[in-house]
């Protein structure tokens, strides 16, 4: 890791003092400060003098991107856009067990984009308006692992899976907060079924289903700025290149490395999904109501900083 790497990785922990930064990295402050100096011209950081002797280091947050997922393949093409950004636009990429962390970060600050289920950015949004999608992502790559027609169903809370769940009418449902944990007590023999996402659908032989419905899309929390402008450009390029079986291979082995999952069954499983970056009302709205969260004419308003984001 070079100097600027450990300055920016002490950075992503939040505001530092140019004294501690020094301390940190166990150089000199003559050297620090021109580091500092170069990442500063290079529109990476700013410092601010609060007195003669303290000066505050921070990231530039205007060319900053950080981003939340889960551990599922869909999120191949956010990796392979963020592979392709500036250099002078720093992202960071944070992987969470669920999306209810992963929002909870979103909305105090935390993170900037977090790819999510539709249905918990809903839940998220009847709590604070300013949770809205820019840009769908994929549809499929749901499916279920059973060893019997009833008795216990485990999910995720607020997921697809979980919408999914709800139809099989022969099972009752018990929840989990993370994929590992699911799999563990579906393996151990303490659930009859297990309704799982891509690459575990794959892993573990499960009975896929059809790509009808939308399963997850980009949150975000603020308003545009140039750094969301400038990925959803090379997000888009990366969706439509989802075809391609190079650039499949090329976010396979990104994504792999992220999520600790096999690079061959990563890209055996895109075939699960169809990509884009559309989102449906009718989708998002049916999947709602399926749910049983109360809608209440709001989709217009969730949906509203999609409509006004061109991607």
């Amino acid at each position: 890791m070079t100097v600027k790497e450990k300055i920016l990785d002490l950075l992503y922990g939040g505001k530092i003092t140019q004294r501690e930064l020094c301390s940190r990295i166990g150089l000199s402050r003559s050297r620090v400060s021109e580091i500092l100096g170069e990442m500063e011209r290079d529109r990476l950081i700013t410092r601010e003098r609060v007195s003669d002797r303290t000066v505050i280091v921070s990231l530039n947050e205007e060319n900053l991107l950080r981003i939340g997922i889960l551990r599922s393949s869909e999120y191949a093409p956010v990796v392979l856009a963020l592979e392709n950004m500036p250099r002078h636009i720093l992202w960071n990429i944070k992987v969470y067990d669920n999306s209810l962390e992963a929002l909870k970060d979103l909305i105090i600050g935390g993170l900037d984009i977090v790819a999510s289920p539709v249905i918990s950015a809903f839940f998220f949004n009847l709590i604070d308006e300013n949770v809205k999608p820019v840009a769908g992502i994929a549809s499929g790559g749901s499916g279920m692992l059973k060893r019997n027609d009833k008795g216990v169903l485990g999910t995720t809370p607020l997921s697809k899976m979980e919408r999914e769940s709800r139809d099989r009418k022969n099972y009752k449902l018990t929840y989990f907060n993370n994929i590992e944990s699911l799999i563990r007590s579906y393996s151990e023999g303490k659930i009859d079924a297990a309704s799982v996402w891509e690459p575990y659908l794959t892993k573990y032989g499960g009975e896929k289903k059809a790509p009808e419905e939308i399963c997850c899309s980009l949150i975000t929390y603020r308003n545009r700025w140039k750094s969301l402008e400038k990925f959803l450009e090379e997000y888009k390029n990366a969706v439509c290149s989802m075809e391609d079986q190079a650039r499949r291979k090329e976010a396979s082995l990104l994504l792999s490395k992220i999520i600790g999952e096999d690079y061959d069954l990563i890209l055996k499983s895109l075939d699960s999904y169809k990509f884009s970056i559309s989102i449906d009302k009718e989708d998002v709205r049916r999947q709602i109501n399926a749910m049983g969260i109360p809608e209440s004419g709001k989709i217009d308003e969730f949906l509203r900083r999609y409509n006004e984001i061109s991607i």
